[in-house]
């Protein structure tokens, strides 16, 4: 699990409304959140714009229930 599901479930959000908040498209946010997908410099940006936290530490694996630090979770 990565620090971007944590946030998106604490949000409430569902996949596609992340992704929409975010301003990438559902598979690219898919494939962010499971860790399978490194992102390119321009949605590494709009992570970072729309959350407030570098988009690597946003994508770094968290491991069970551990809590971290709030992400930011206007909508």
């Amino acid at each position: 699990m990565t620090r971007l599901r944590l946030w998106r479930q604490t949000a409430g959000l569902t996949q596609p409304e992340a992704a929409l908040h975010i301003g990438v498209s559902v598979v690219v946010y898919r494939y962010l959140e499971s860790g399978r997908w490194r992102p390119s410099p321009r949605v590494a940006q709009l992570l970072e714009n729309a959350l407030g936290e570098p988009a690597d530490r946003l994508l770094k694996p968290v491991k069970g229930p551990k809590l971290c630090a709030p992400i930011a979770t206007a909508v």
